[in-house]
């Protein structure tokens, strides 16, 4: 079974009471992929 792309571009949020993790994984027209990391707090 072949994999096949079908979004060249996603993100996946991750929420905790103390905190959010954001990542980011993104294809350009090249092909190359590039992952993005984002850490945050969260604020009450």
């Amino acid at each position: 079974m072949e994999l096949v792309t079908l979004y060249k571009r996603v993100v996946g949020l991750d929420v905790h009471q103390a905190k959010i993790t954001a990542c980011a994984i993104l294809e350009d027209e090249s092909g190359e992929v590039t992952v993005e990391l984002a850490l945050g707090a969260h604020q009450n």
